[in-house]
């Protein structure tokens, strides 16, 4: 790989720095970007990691974590309550070999690869990443003011949809249902 290809890919991907999510942090002023979601998704994989039931390789946990978002740099942040994903897949897969476009074929098949293997969630590792996803996001809104959600939250953040990726891992089911107690408190107080 020469620099200057590895320097094209980083220009990319820096982007995901700026790339905000519909979801806003705790202080009211600002939305997290992407790259901010990935980090705290990382952090989350190295802490909970030891509390599985079924062990991973944190190594491409981490890998994978880093990469679940990338075409994001170029799509946006689609939130899952939108219902628009018709084409996302595609989309985004397309965003990710534009990223990817300077680097070494093999470097580049990595990268797909792990894009990929999250998208499939077929591997302990990529339903691992899937659980801190939805973990990462249903706690952003519990500590974000509920008036920075979008008016569907207050019952799409409540349902269980994502429940299936968390039944073959007690604590993190735990963790799951801990935090719906914790929003559904949130909505009922907001909403009086």
């Amino acid at each position: 790989m020469k620099p200057i290809d590895f320097l094209e890919f980083l220009n990319k991907t820096q982007h995901l720095k700026s790339i905000l999510r519909h979801s806003w942090t705790d202080d009211i002023e600002r939305q997290e970007s992407v790259a901010e979601h990935s980090w705290h998704m990382a952090v989350m994989a190295i802490t909970l990691s030891p509390y599985l039931k079924n062990k991973i390789d944190l190594f491409r946990v981490l890998k994978l974590i880093s990469i679940h978002d990338i075409g994001e740099s170029i799509t946006g942040d689609i939130p899952a309550f939108n219902g628009k994903h018709n084409g996302k897949y595609e989309s985004e897969r397309k965003a990710v070999e534009e990223i990817i476009k300077s680097l070494p074929s093999e470097r580049k098949e990595e990268i797909l690869r792990l894009w990929e293997e999250y998208e499939q969630k077929k591997t302990r590792e990529s339903i691992f990443v899937k659980m801190l996803d939805v973990l990462d996001v249903l706690f952003q809104h519990l500590v974000a003011d509920i008036t920075t959600w979008a008016e569907k939250e207050t019952t799409f953040n409540l349902n269980r949809n994502s429940e299936e990726y968390f039944k073959e891992e007690p604590f993190m089911l735990e963790l799951y249902d801990l935090i719906h107690t914790k929003l559904d408190k949130k909505v009922k107080e907001f909403k009086g």
